[in-house]
This record gives C-alpha cells, sequence and structure tokens, in this order.
C-alpha cells in the first residue's frame, strides 16, 4: 500500500532530511526558517516513541490512518509530511538548475515554490517568500557555498535527484489519500 517505504527506516530518513539543511541555509533569509523547522521534525520523528512505534515512514502512515489522524495537526505523519514537501522543494530546485544552466536562481527557486510548497502558505507567508527569494544570492555564489562549480554541482544533483526521486514517489502514493488534512 505505502510503496517503498516499508523498507525505508524512519531514523534514517529524517536524518537524511537534516542534511538538506545545508541547502537550505544557503539560500539565505528566504529560507532561513526552514533549517530549523527540518530539525523540530527531526527531532519528533526520532523521538523513541516515534521509533519504537513507526521503525519505518510506512509505519508512520499506518499508524496514524489506524488512529484517524492521519497528517492532522501534531500527528507523526504531518511531521513527515512536511518533510515531503521540502524534499520535492528541493528535487524541483535541484532539476530547475539543472535543465535551466542560464536561469538565475531567483528564477529557478521561484519556480520551484510555486511548483511544491505556495499552495500549503496563506497569501501573507506567500508575500514574505516572495520578498526574501529577492535576496537570494547569485547562482555562481550558491554553488561556491556549496564547494560547487557549475559541471561539479550537474553531477552531484543528478546523483541526488536518482536517490530521492523514487523516495518521494512513495511518499506521494503513501500520502494521497490525506492531502485534505494537510490544508486545514
Amino acid at each position: 500500500k505505502n510503496g517503498g517505504l516499508g523498507s525505508i527506516p524512519t531514523e534514517a530518513f529524517t536524518l537524511a532530511c537534516e542534511q538538506l539543511t545545508c541547502v537550505f541555509d544557503r539560500l539565505g533569509v528566504a529560507f532561513s526558517i526552514v533549517s530549523s523547522d527540518i530539525k523540530e521534525k527531526k527531532e519528533h520523528l526520532t523521538q523513541p516513541r516515534v521509533l519504537k512505534e513507526s521503525p519505518f515512514l510506512a509505519d508512520i502512515v499506518n499508524n496514524d490512518e489506524k488512529a484517524g489522524k492521519a497528517c492532522l495537526a501534531g500527528s507523526d505523519s504531518r511531521m513527515l509530511h512536511c518533510l515531503k514537501r521540502l524534499l520535492h522543494f528541493v528535487c524541483a530546485l535541484m532539476e530547475e538548475l539543472v535543465n535551466n544552466a542560464e536561469a538565475t536562481l531567483y528564477t529557478c527557486a521561484t519556480k520551484a515554490y510555486s511548483q511544491t510548497l505556495k499552495i500549503y502558505h496563506t497569501t501573507t507567508i506567500r508575500y514574505a517568500i516572495k520578498a526574501g527569494l529577492l535576496l537570494l544570492p547569485t547562482r555562481h555564489s550558491f554553488f561556491m557555498k556549496l564547494n560547487q562549480t557549475e559541471d561539479t554541482a550537474k553531477i552531484a544533483i543528478q546523483d541526488f535527484l536518482q536517490v530521492t526521486r523514487p523516495i518521494a514517489i512513495s511518499l506521494d502514493e503513501a500520502f494521497s489519500a490525506h492531502e485534505k488534512n494537510v490544508m486545514k
């Protein structure tokens, strides 16, 4: 039912998601709060209670489904869903950077935000993000902050996407029936 999530350990996934903070930290003030959000979700999902009840990602969704609280505020699955959204954003951003070598970081981030996160935000947050996007570093500076060049980044991004796309697809499948709860 939940695709490949049954084989992905909760703790390993959340620790891997924490590594996304290096991307958000280098995007500047527009996404500075995201790093603390990722850490908060990771801390919640790696509590002993959660790891005991839900050693694999599929368990998080299944347990909350059984309890009738899938994706409701404060639930374990809501925390996982937030990480899913951020993973989708990073994937979309990286795809834009690879596929549009001439595009600015602003253009790529704006498109990625519109495709992945905008739907979940209120108008006020959307305007704050829009303003923050104007403060993004240049594409070259972003890659330099990641200790990459355009060429090395392309290889690293392709490797990243090869690993993360199947996980993102499995997460989408697991949460497809619960999107309405996320919007509450």
